[in-house]
């Protein structure tokens, strides 16, 4: 039976242990490599890590596999309880990977659930083994639907006691080709998860050329790509649903409104400044003073970032207005304080002129993405 879920998504029996635990928001993104042996026109990675050997742990970049403690505190920020191993292909840097693994089980306990996303080029037995040796509890494999020649690769995964599945995304109109791919390995994974497809920066141009759209002005996902997603589903509760396969319909709803909203959540309560307002999104309101010259109106944050300006002279002088609630943001040499306490004083035509005052929504992650600046002067 198809049934509607909490969290704008559908499925038929279970949801794996990894999603129960991503839509909380208690699944750090660990992304291992952006290196991969794949080409894939819908690829909705960044610029910036798309063909690229980086390291991130949700949005901080790692230095490398020895760089431990910084996703250690990157995890324990919005009490994870697991992790998304993702790419690129993590199996092209499979020795990191495996390090990664390792570390986070003897950090936090052989329950801190790990799953891990792959494509098949560089799926091997001897691999897999490593991978199951080293504490991961759930593989997702990603293969192409198009063309079935390495298909028989995720029956090896069958050789281990972990949970087995597939995650790929629905490409409208495409049905045949994924019932396909379904029926051929419906005995061999414990579940199918299905992905709304999303138009994103870097294959937009992509999307464009295949004449895919986004199904309405405020959504990135593509028009068609959910109820493709449906009759997939209702094939597999006719056909299928005997072998007791799970599968889930993943909205692009889902991840915004709920999966990275909760993570934003945990984390905005666990980092925030006592002068700082959570909204219910896990956004952090912030009053902001910025001296002229590096005031985001006529700089960009990246300049400001890399500036050595000292705001020690800006912190002495607002001290007397603030006492102990104002905050020196070393990163983004801005001085923060209360946003309703700003907002007064201004009124109160009390503080100095000189200075630009701004009231801020930005993310409680490491870049700081801002959702707005609205100046007050």
């Amino acid at each position: 039976m198809i049934k509607s879920t909490k969290y704008f998504s559908r499925c038929i029996g279970e949801l794996p242990e990894g999603c129960r635990l991503c839509v909380k928001g208690y699944k750090t993104v660990l992304f291992i490599t952006g290196i991969c042996p794949r080409s894939c026109f819908y690829c909705p990675i960044s610029e910036q890590k798309k063909n690229k050997d980086v390291i991130y742990a949700n949005e901080l970049p790692l230095t490398g596999e020895q760089d431990i403690e910084s996703l250690i505190e990157e995890a324990e920020s919005h009490d994870s309880k697991g992790a998304g191993i993702t790419g690129g292909d993590p199996l092209s840097r499979v020795n990191r990977t495996i390090i990664f693994i390792r570390k986070l089980k003897e950090r936090f306990g052989r329950a801190y659930h790990i799953h891990l996303y792959a494509p098949l080029e560089n799926c091997t037995e001897e691999r897999l083994k490593q991978l199951f040796d080293a504490g991961l509890d759930e593989i997702r494999f990603h293969p192409d639907i198009f063309e079935n020649s390495l298909w028989d690769r995720i029956k090896l995964a069958r050789k281990f006691s972990w949970k087995t599945g597939i995650e790929i995304p629905v490409i409208p109109e495409k049905e045949k080709e994924t019932i396909k791919l379904i029926e051929y390995l419906k005995d061999s994974i414990d579940f199918l998860n299905l992905n709304e497809l999303e138009y994103s920066d870097t294959n937009s141009s992509n999307m464009s050329e295949k004449g895919y759209k986004t199904k309405d002005d405020l959504s990135y996902a593509i028009k068609g790509s959910y109820l493709s997603g449906m009759r997939i589903l209702k094939h597999i509760e006719k056909r299928i649903y005997k072998t007791r396969l799970n599968a889930h319909l993943c909205t692009a709803k889902l991840k915004d409104a709920v999966q990275l909203r909760n993570r934003m959540l945990l984390k905005a309560k666990n980092t925030r400044l006592p002068t700082d307002i959570i909204s219910n999104d896990g956004i952090l309101l912030r009053g902001c003073i910025y001296t002229k010259e590096l005031s985001p109106r006529i700089r960009k944050i990246k300049e400001i970032t890399k500036s050595a300006e000292n705001m020690s002279q800006p912190l002495s002088e607002f001290k007397p207005f603030f006492k102990k609630n104002i905050f020196l943001d070393k990163k983004k040499r801005r001085l923060l304080v209360n946003a309703k306490k700003l907002i007064r004083e201004l009124e109160s035509g009390s503080l100095p002129e000189g200075y630009d005052y701004a009231i801020v929504e930005e993310y409680p992650t490491y870049d700081g993405f801002e959702v707005s600046v609205n100046f007050l002067n």
